[in-house]
Protein backbone atom coordinates (compact mmCIF):
# COMPACT_ATOMS: atom_id res chain seq x y z
CA UNK A 1 0.00 0.00 0.00
CA UNK A 2 1.45 3.52 -1.25
CA UNK A 3 0.90 5.85 1.55
CA UNK A 4 0.19 9.41 -0.16
CA UNK A 5 0.11 13.15 1.47
CA UNK A 6 -1.07 16.00 0.89
CA UNK A 7 2.11 17.76 -0.34
CA UNK A 8 3.06 14.55 -2.65
CA UNK A 9 -0.77 14.76 -3.88
CA UNK A 10 -0.12 18.55 -4.31
CA UNK A 11 3.61 18.27 -6.56
CA UNK A 12 2.08 15.27 -8.07
CA UNK A 13 -0.78 16.67 -9.13
CA UNK A 14 0.79 20.00 -10.30
CA UNK A 15 4.26 19.83 -10.86
CA UNK A 16 4.67 23.81 -11.63
CA UNK A 17 3.85 24.20 -8.22
CA UNK A 18 6.97 22.96 -6.87
CA UNK A 19 9.36 26.21 -7.42
CA UNK A 20 6.58 27.90 -5.38
CA UNK A 21 5.93 25.80 -2.59
CA UNK A 22 9.71 25.20 -1.08
CA UNK A 23 10.50 29.13 -0.70
CA UNK A 24 7.04 29.44 0.60
CA UNK A 25 8.19 27.00 3.62
CA UNK A 26 10.88 29.12 4.03
CA UNK A 27 8.97 32.68 4.17
CA UNK A 28 6.03 31.05 6.27
CA UNK A 29 8.80 29.59 8.86
CA UNK A 30 10.84 32.63 9.10
CA UNK A 31 7.72 34.83 9.76
CA UNK A 32 6.64 32.51 12.06
CA UNK A 33 9.89 32.59 13.87
CA UNK A 34 9.82 36.92 13.79
CA UNK A 35 5.52 36.56 15.10
CA UNK A 36 6.99 34.34 17.59
CA UNK A 37 9.96 36.17 19.09
CA UNK A 38 7.67 39.52 18.85
CA UNK A 39 4.37 38.11 21.02
CA UNK A 40 7.04 36.69 23.50
CA UNK A 41 9.05 40.15 23.94
CA UNK A 42 5.50 41.39 24.18
CA UNK A 43 4.51 38.65 27.21
CA UNK A 44 7.94 38.74 28.87
CA UNK A 45 7.80 42.50 29.61
CA UNK A 46 4.31 42.09 30.75
CA UNK A 47 4.67 39.30 32.54
CA UNK A 48 7.89 40.90 34.27
CA UNK A 49 6.02 44.23 34.43
CA UNK A 50 8.92 46.09 32.74
CA UNK A 51 6.12 48.45 31.39
CA UNK A 52 6.39 50.31 34.31
CA UNK A 53 10.27 50.75 34.62
CA UNK A 54 11.05 54.51 34.09
CA UNK A 55 13.48 53.66 31.47
CA UNK A 56 14.89 57.44 31.59
CA UNK A 57 15.79 57.14 35.14
CA UNK A 58 17.57 53.51 34.55
CA UNK A 59 19.87 54.97 31.89
CA UNK A 60 20.54 58.65 33.74
CA UNK A 61 21.65 56.08 36.72
CA UNK A 62 23.42 53.79 34.43
CA UNK A 63 25.26 56.98 32.58
CA UNK A 64 26.23 57.84 36.10
CA UNK A 65 27.78 55.00 37.58
CA UNK A 66 29.30 54.37 34.25
CA UNK A 67 31.25 58.33 34.34
CA UNK A 68 31.55 57.27 38.06
CA UNK A 69 33.73 54.07 36.88
CA UNK A 70 35.38 55.94 34.18
CA UNK A 71 36.92 58.55 36.38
Amino acid sequence: MVKIDSLNCCLACYPEMQPVIIPGVGLSLAAGAGFGWTFGQETAIHHLELYRLDTMAAQTKFLEWWLKKVD
